[in-house]
């Protein structure tokens, strides 16, 4: 479960190069990380490799699938969803989530960013709830 959340949220990692939303925002990115996951067999729960890649490809794309749903206010605005074929910036014309600001010298940036994500958690907690239930095993 740790390597399932490790890749929800490794496409972040861009922001250590000043890239963010670009080619780590992608289906390539989900894609190239997913075949290696299968190739080495990562520990992600399903045997198999087909398994594997598919959960590694799924967990890597929630990210920038829901990242398109954020309110974006940084230049350029979406994620480069489709790279590589396009590098093209994906927007849905409706946000779902609050922006996250990283202008960390702002006082108020840490609860501005905590009160965001406490949002976050509870409007996706009712999902994560449904699928727990779906997949618990039946007596």
């Amino acid at each position: 479960m740790a390597c399932i959340v490790a890749l929800g949220v490794a496409p972040d990692l861009d922001l250590l190069w000043g890239r963010h939303s670009r080619e780590t925002h992608s289906v390539g990115a989900a894609v190239i990380v997913a075949a290696v996951a299968a190739w080495r067999r990562w520990p992600l729960g399903p045997s198999g490799r087909a398994g594997i890649f598919a959960t590694a490809c799924a967990a890597w794309l929630s990210h920038p699938l829901l990242d398109v749903h954020a309110i974006d206010d940084a230049v350029p605005i979406g994620v480069m969803l489709l790279w590589p074929v396009s590098d093209g910036f994906v927007h849905a014309p409706w946000a779902f989530f609050d922006p996250i600001s990283r202008h960390f010298s702002q006082p108020s940036v840490w609860v501005h960013n905590f009160a965001a994500a406490g949002r976050e958690i509870l409007r996706l907690a009712p999902i994560a709830a449904m699928v727990w239930v779906w997949r618990r095993p039946k007596n």
